[in-house]
């Protein structure tokens, strides 16, 4: 843009385009401000994905030998209580998550129609083909979800469980590669298989209601806030 505006000011020269185009220019930010504004930028995402927690998913279709994880307290970072674990396998292009929720007080379960006023955990994906997707489930298995914005469908599977003191999340959230994603935006994740040399980044967050005055919010990468900070996502690997 900055470059189609300087060969228009020089086609126009004092012009009164020329005068135009200049009054555009100026309410710009200057070319090297903004340069290095990115790169700073740049340099902060990559300083912070260095130091990104690692989950290493099985490509095993069935998860119980997949290492399990622990979600932190979002402030703090401290292990969550009661606990939340997940395990993370991929079945040829499906990813598949097992989140449980340990719940001492089953009863007070809040499943909310709107979702995220409740009960719920979440999940965001950023693929290298797409930044990012974020979907939310209840304990009833009711789900929204976006790319970040309303509209977009994983058409993921769900299978939610409760027991005495937990609740339970099964995901198989499908995969496409970049030109079926492109044919169709609005369904289904853009990528492939998580790798060392092309991995996700993503996150698993829990917000625990259950009668509470004060909802607890859990996350395996930690955020301090909500959930729409990519920056902030963890690594994600198949192996």
């Amino acid at each position: 843009f900055r470059d189609l505006l300087d060969k228009a000011k020089a086609v126009a020269g004092d012009s009164i385009y020329g005068q135009r185009v200049q009054a555009v220019i100026s309410e710009l930010q200057p070319r090297a401000d903004m340069i290095a504004k990115y790169k700073a930028k740049d340099n902060e995402l990559a300083e912070a994905r260095a130091k990104a927690p690692l989950a290493v998913g099985t490509a095993e279709t069935v998860l119980s030998k997949a290492t399990t994880y622990k979600l932190k307290a979002n402030r703090g970072g401290k292990v969550g209580v009661p606990a939340t674990t997940f395990q993370v396998g991929w079945d040829k292009n499906t990813l598949l998550l097992d989140i449980r929720c340990q719940e001492p007080d089953m009863e007070k379960l809040v499943a909310a129609p709107d979702v995220s006023s409740g009960d719920n955990v979440a999940v965001c994906l950023e693929t290298p083909n797409h930044t990012y997707y974020v979907i939310e489930i209840n304990p009833n298995g009711v789900m929204v979800e976006g790319n970040p914005s309303p509209g977009w469908k994983s058409l993921a599977e769900i299978k939610t469980v409760k027991g005495a003191d937990f609740w339970r999340v099964q995901l198989r959230i499908p995969v496409v590669g970049e030109a079926e994603a492109s044919a169709d935006p609005k369904h289904r994740v853009a990528g492939a298989k998580p790798t060392a040399a092309a991995p996700w980044f993503f996150n698993v967050g829990r917000l625990r209601m259950a009668g509470l005055a004060n909802p607890e919010i859990q996350a395996f990468s930690p955020t301090g806030g909500g959930w729409h900070l990519p920056g902030k996502f963890a690594k994600l690997l198949v192996e």
